[in-house]
């Protein structure tokens, strides 16, 4: 452990420390490694990408009820 790293752990923790845990647990870091791995110009695309998919199922479910 890095000096640095020890000065953290020895920071006073605040409530707000405590609601990003109950946060964090639930992320999948994953997820996020993939996205920032992804250039600005794909993940605009995967954007519009996923803008169409929503759009034809909501298109799929008005004729559904039609």
């Amino acid at each position: 452990m890095s000096a640095d790293e020890s000065a953290v752990d020895d920071a006073p923790r605040s409530s707000m420390d405590d609601v990003i845990d109950c946060y964090k647990k639930n992320v999948d870091r994953t997820l996020l490694r993939e996205a920032l791995a992804l250039t600005p110009g794909q993940r605009l695309q995967k954007l519009v990408d996923l803008l169409r998919a929503a759009d034809a199922l909501r298109e799929a479910g008005t004729r559904a009820f039609r």
